[in-house]
């Protein structure tokens, strides 16, 4: 394994910063990682770029930033939001036979937070961490349905709709009247769009009914099973998003 020096240093600082019961001086940073004061404040500089640190130029003093504050939110409500949600996920494994998946909203992108895999040989076969287009998945058809009109502008505006299965929608207006669909209706569907033989159906979880979203909730699997339960499948999963935007509460 590589090792990067400056990143670990860059860790190093963030650390000492958070353990000391005041803001820190250059001279005082680098003596705790024994680094050089040129390469401290060079590392110090990227940090406060980065908004990961904060300068007080009267007293020449370096503090934790609020992206820092930001991540340590982030990493605590996704914590709290898969713990609340597997229940109720498992539950959703047992009524529909197939896998199950929390999805978190990206700028660009889907990435899964957590897994329950369909009890079935064939199943849907997926990892925790891995990311996918939106518009191709019926998590990022949600998502993109609860954007403003500008933000859904901004996003086709950079997004290059490339084909990845027999049935991904590659032109711009009929992905707009299914994203519209999918906020009429409260959920999305997605059939062989990201992959093939794949039908994946998302409804969305918010912090508390009505409120911010919190994830998309998918079941997915093998079409020719899904669509002979297609009409049970929608009504599970809708019913459990609800119940979990409940359980949530507000935020």
């Amino acid at each position: 394994m590589r090792y990067v020096r400056s990143v670990d240093r860059a860790f190093d600082l963030i650390a000492a910063i958070a353990a000391a019961s005041k803001p820190m001086t250059l001279q005082e940073l680098s003596k705790r990682i024994r680094a050089p004061k040129s390469t401290t404040l060079n590392i110090l500089r990227t940090l406060h770029q980065k908004k990961a640190l904060t300068l007080d130029t009267a007293n020449k003093t370096y503090d934790l930033g609020s992206n820092i504050a930001s991540l340590s939110r982030s990493a605590s409500g996704t914590a709290d939001l898969i713990r609340r949600s597997s229940i109720l996920m498992t539950s959703l494994v047992h009524s529909t036979g197939e896998t199950v998946m929390l999805i978190a909203d990206g700028k660009d992108e889907a990435t899964i937070i957590e897994l329950i895999k369909s009890p079935n040989v064939i199943q849907y076969n997926a990892t925790v961490g891995s990311r996918r287009p939106l518009y191709c998945t019926s998590a990022g058809k949600v998502m993109l349905s609860l954007r403003s009109s500008e933000e859904l502008e901004a996003y086709l505006k950079r997004t290059r709709l490339q084909k990845f299965a027999t049935n991904t929608i590659i032109k711009r207006d009929r992905l707009i009247d299914e994203i519209k669909v999918a906020r009429q209706r409260g959920f999305a569907l997605g059939n062989s769009e990201f992959a093939e033989d794949l039908l994946g159906i998302s409804a969305p979880v918010f912090w508390g009914a009505g409120g911010k979203l919190a994830a998309a909730i998918c079941v997915a699997g093998p079409t020719y099973r899904m669509k002979a339960k297609l009409t049970n499948v929608q009504e599970s999963i809708t019913r459990t998003a609800s119940l979990l935007s409940i359980e949530l509460g507000p935020q």
